[in-house]
């Protein structure tokens, strides 16, 4: 299937709404209850969704949402499976939380998919993207500003000990939303021809990048870093015209990596469990990880136990995993971790052939190794526009144009 920039005169309603949903969804502490101002938005935008299309979702081939559909499925045959079996694990009131917000979710990507895949659609991913980008940008900068004199905004906090963190309950809520957007700005970068532009748009992304690491989260900075060498790497061979020499270089690449693993495995490891005990203060992460997997391989490997919390702490509590594909496995088992990596990898795909949208993936993927992703809506719509962004093949012109842009790939 193939993808166009729609040019129009005037931004239409569901864009406005993801914007605002995009723009305020780092900024968890403005929630009414379990709502937040992004989630209100998202419930709107589906209703109006539903409302269009007389409830029909138009789901091609060539949607991931399916993915994400298919595995809310599967956590309720493991939810079954966990009661039938005499398992019990969990607690109910989690399961139905957990429930509702993973329908929420898929129901949320499917209709912005749907509305993405849609020949007659009324929203761009480039230009919400840019939209959003530059609004969340100057918002950000001027509380980044004010956190210099102060610790709080109305109330509000705008810092946890010395770290940036605007508005919001948990530093990681803001920069896994942010820290895509220096790799977003640079592709806005190379499509603009505007030098006035150009230089906006590259501070508004050195902006980005000092405040994603302002937050003090190792993943946002393993993110950033991971996310630089990815665009070297991929800028390196687009640049190269012949087919062939492409190949080989890739190959090479590839064949170096499997190489260096295998030989200096040890070191490797080593070095990865170094580094995890390092940024695992007082080793809690990995009480939850080994708990997790051994849930997972002694209870119910197949189809997991559903979407309830299942890790016991030491204090006795029940707690959840801390980590996408852990918690995908605890939910759907082997089939639910697959599902989501099958979701993951049919939105990256999309994108592979952008080095800067697709070096903005990166640290959504180091987000999903080392935090909970399942339930952040805001982060999964980013995600999918980024990769429909790289398959309209545009870029914009002005705030309420998308104008039509030859663009060759890095």
């Amino acid at each position: 299937m193939e993808y166009t920039a729609r040019k129009r005169e005037m931004i239409s309603l569901n864009e406005v709404i993801i914007i605002i949903a995009l723009v305020f969804s780092p900024f968890t502490a403005l929630r009414f209850s379990f709502f937040g101002i992004a989630e209100i938005l998202f419930i709107v935008f589906c209703v109006i969704y539903f409302y269009r299309k007389n409830g029909v979702f138009l789901i091609s081939d060539e949607s991931a949402g399916k993915y994400y559909v298919a595995f809310v499925v599967v956590t309720l045959a493991g939810w079954g499976f966990n009661f039938v079996s005499g398992i019990n694990s969990g607690t109910v009131r989690s399961a139905i939380f957990n429930l509702a917000s993973y329908v929420f979710s898929g129901v949320s990507i499917i209709c912005v998919e749907c509305l993405l895949q849609d020949e007659d659609t009324d929203i761009r991913a480039s230009f919400i993207l840019k939209v959003f980008f530059f609004l969340l940008g100057i918002i950000s900068i001027g509380l980044y500003i004010i956190s210099l004199g102060q610790n709080s905004l109305f109330g509000f906090t705008l810092k946890y000990y010395q770290y940036f963190c605007p508005l919001c309950n948990n530093l990681h809520q803001y920069a896994m939303v942010i820290v895509p957007l220096p790799f977003l700005g640079g592709y806005f970068v190379s499509c603009e021809k505007s030098w006035i532009k150009k230089i906006l748009y590259t501070a508004l992304s050195l902006a980005f990048a000092y405040l994603a690491s302002s937050t003090g989260s190792d993943k946002a900075k393993i993110g950033l870093v991971a996310g630089g060498i990815v665009l070297v790497v991929l800028f390196a061979i687009n640049k190269i015209t012949d087919n062939y020499l492409r190949f080989v270089f890739s190959l090479t690449c590839i064949l170096s990596i499997i190489a260096y693993v295998v030989l200096f495995h040890e070191k490797v490891y080593s070095g990865a469990v170094s580094f995890f005990t390092d940024m695992d203060n007082g080793g809690s992460r990995e009480y939850l990880y080994k708990n997790a997997i051994r849930i997972i391989s002694t209870k119910s490997p197949i189809i997991g136990l559903g979407p309830s919390v299942h890790v016991t702490i030491r204090s006795g509590e029940l707690y959840d995993a801390h980590e996408t594909f852990l918690a995908a496995g605890l939910s759907g088992g082997l089939i639910g971790i697959g599902l989501i990596m099958a979701f993951m990898v049919a939105i990256a795909r999309k994108a592979i052939c952008n080095c800067y949208l697709f070096a903005a993936m990166v640290p959504i993927f180091v987000y999903a190794l080392g935090g909970d992703l399942l339930r952040k809506i805001p982060v999964w719509i980013i995600f999918l526009l980024l990769a429909y962004a790289a398959e309209e093949g545009k870029t914009i012109g002005s705030p309420l144009e998308v104008v039509s842009s030859k663009y060759i790939i890095c």
